[in-house]
């Protein structure tokens, strides 16, 4: 590989053990606070990653490679035709070939639980070319995902908002805050202290509601989602695609990845999870990558021993596309304090791109007693539990 194809491409700081890179150029794996080392430490690559994967590089040599694509120079035409054309669900060979707005993208990405990850994208019609290397987690996954669109959204002439300015303050300051506040409704929101951050946790769809200013308007048109989400699921659990059909956006493509892939995935889980008893829509969220019209709705199977969580994209009262997880969504938020004193804190959303706020209330004596949530129907409070 270096001698055929990496040279060929100018790409010299690209390999698995050429070049011979010092500690200090390769960077460390993180996942949270946790320091995984480097890949220099690791004994890779192992037998079966010779080519699918663990390859050092740089964003600089990434973009070479994307230029040594463009031309003959390591591979022929003929040999990029193969590559290129989407044989098998947008999938060609070891790259999507996807049919955007701004013209063709053809992608590639990878990541590891260790905390790397990396992306590229190539929008050969608009000439845009996206690399991304991550040296940290994202909550439980790859770090690119949730920054890869605001990139994207500011190449092509979009807004992306940023967080506020803030204050760290002394982690021990902080520890005044944690504990479980209570909404008159009901729901709950738990506030954890991590370093120098809150993570504030919102349990139950009205404490969601609150905190991610849910009008009342779009409360009802989520709570219309739930309960259209549970019948579609589980009447596709009985073998029943009717319902599932009337609501896909792309009713021929998509209804072949419902009949295949959830059959499929169930099978799978099948042992860890045994049979299934109860299907029920957890919560539901404006959708991250849309600016409108869009819903993220996640729906549990719950099993004799586990659970399955699929998260379905509602637009325009049709399924868009849908994903599948082990784990319930973790819909926490890191906020920091805005001012010296630490009673008012701002959070920022990474997958949404919001700002949120929250504020404390104190008794005279300085104990906290509730939390207050900004929303646009009223601010709504929370009350500390005892």
């Amino acid at each position: 590989m270096h001698t055929n194809i990496f040279v060929p491409a100018g790409m010299y700081f690209t390999g698995y053990r050429i070049p011979e890179w010092g500690k200090k150029v390769v960077a460390h794996w993180y996942v949270g606070e946790k320091d995984n080392g480097t890949p220099l430490e690791k004994p890779y690559p192992y037998w079966n990653l010779l080519g699918n994967g663990g390859v050092l590089s740089t964003t600089r040599d990434m973009y070479r490679w994307h230029r040594a694509l463009l031309g003959t120079k390591v591979l022929s035409d003929e040999a990029k035709t193969m590559i290129f054309t989407p044989y098998l669900n947008d999938y060609g060979y070891g790259w999507d070939v996807l049919r955007r707005e701004m013209g063709t993208l053809i992608q590639h990405d990878g990541a590891s639980m260790l905390g790397s990850s990396a992306e590229m994208r190539r929008y050969i019609d608009a000439g845009v070319v996206t690399m991304l290397f991550c040296n940290q987690s994202y909550v439980r996954g790859p770090l690119f995902e949730p920054i890869r669109d605001k990139i994207e959204e500011l190449v092509f002439g979009g807004d992306v908002t940023f967080p506020p300015a803030v204050k760290y303050l002394e982690p021990g300051t902080l520890n005044k805050y944690e504990g479980t506040y209570v909404l008159k409704s009901g729901g709950r929101v738990e506030i954890q202290r991590i370093g120098s951050v809150l993570r504030v946790t919102p349990e139950g769809q009205d404490s969601v509601n609150a905190m991610f200013h849910i009008q009342k308007a779009e409360a009802r048109v989520f709570d219309r989602l739930k309960d259209r989400s549970e019948k579609v699921f589980k009447s596709a659990l009985s073998g029943n695609l009717e319902e599932i059909e009337i609501v896909l956006s792309d009713r021929e493509r998509m209804l072949r990845f419902f009949r295949e892939d959830i059959a499929m995935i169930l099978e799978r889980h099948r042992k860890r999870m045994g049979e299934i008893e109860e299907v029920s829509s957890r919560v539901v969220l404006p959708f991250a990558l849309e600016k409108a019209n869009a819903s993220q709705i996640y729906v549990e199977l719950k099993g004799e021993k586990g659970s399955l969580y699929f998260d379905l994209i509602w637009r325009d009262g049709e399924i868009a596309g849908f994903g599948v997880d082990m784990r319930a969504p973790d819909l926490s938020v890191p906020f920091l304090s805005l001012t010296s004193g630490g009673n008012e804190f701002a959070g920022y959303h990474l997958d949404m791109a919001r700002n949120f706020r929250i504020g404390f209330q104190m008794d005279e004596e300085g104990h906290v007693t509730a939390v207050v949530l900004p929303n646009e129907d009223g601010p709504v409070k929370a009350i500390k539990s005892k």
